[in-house]
């Protein structure tokens, strides 16, 4: 998940929507309505309008009380108001306990934390491979 220029979050992995759509311009630097028109590529031959890019709203109502979401902040840069935005739109449907929160941004976690201490967290590691002692933890360990 990430935000648009004008604060919509959009469900995304890349900064860019090169790889989903040959789009190269940065999501966080155009409003959601620039990016209505882009569609999806390749063509699977679902309907166009399924193939946009949807909004952390579009997937949370498809999957309530249907299935859990695994819900990760990304952050290309600075986003101070990631966490806060998801959080606010999770809380208003009433759905803290349908996710899992997920970043490789540690901060992330612990800022989720102190908003929300009742929904499910998780911390993607990726430097720590074969070395669990070097995975971060989310409290301060005292000495």
């Amino acid at each position: 998940m990430l935000r648009t220029l004008d604060g919509v979050v959009v469900v995304a992995h890349d900064a860019d929507l090169m790889r989903m759509a040959g789009d190269s311009r940065r999501i966080s630097q155009h409003p959601y309505a620039d990016f209505r028109g882009v569609v999806q590529q390749p063509d699977d031959g679902s309907p166009r309008e399924e193939r946009r890019l949807a909004t952390l709203g579009d997937f949370l109502q498809r999957a309530r009380d249907r299935i859990r979401l695994n819900v990760e902040l990304k952050y290309y840069g600075r986003d101070p108001l990631l966490a806060e935005t998801v959080l606010r739109e999770i809380r208003t449907l009433g759905m803290m306990g349908e996710v899992v929160i997920t970043s490789l941004n540690l901060d992330a976690i612990r800022q989720v934390r102190a908003i929300a201490p009742e929904v499910a967290v998780g911390y993607i590691s990726s430097i720590a491979v074969g070395r669990i002692g070097r995975v971060p933890t989310l409290v301060p360990q005292s000495d």
